[in-house]
């Protein structure tokens, strides 16, 4: 009866061990997942937030477009408003050469 006794304890021992094992176990899972949770919530919060930088930015980067196209076609118009300056100050210099060059052809002939 002894040795039953000493083995049925060993196995008592041993059932207690392998019950704080299974429970420690359980307990780690637990924490893990929380963890894995509030990682996922995070990665979740993070990326609608980078979603919405992303969408700023690229509205910011449209609005600088179309100001840069507004810009290159005021370039364009002033650009052109001086060559037809350019143009009428030199075609009015060649009418007046040519008033000159006739006047003194007549003053000659």
């Amino acid at each position: 009866m002894e040795i039953t006794s000493f083995v049925l304890g060993m196995l008592t021992i041993i059932a207690t061990f392998i019950s704080m094992s299974i429970v420690a176990g359980l307990a780690k899972i637990n924490k893990l997942n929380k963890q894995l949770n509030n990682l996922s919530n995070d990665y979740e919060r993070d990326l609608i937030h980078l979603h919405r930088i992303i969408d700023e930015k690229n509205q910011e980067i449209w609005r600088q477009f179309e100001n840069c196209g507004r810009d290159v076609t005021m370039v364009e118009k002033t650009l052109m408003n001086q060559v037809d300056e350019t143009r009428r100050y030199i075609d009015s210099r060649i009418d007046k050469l040519r008033t000159e060059q006739g006047s003194k052809q007549i003053l000659k002939g």
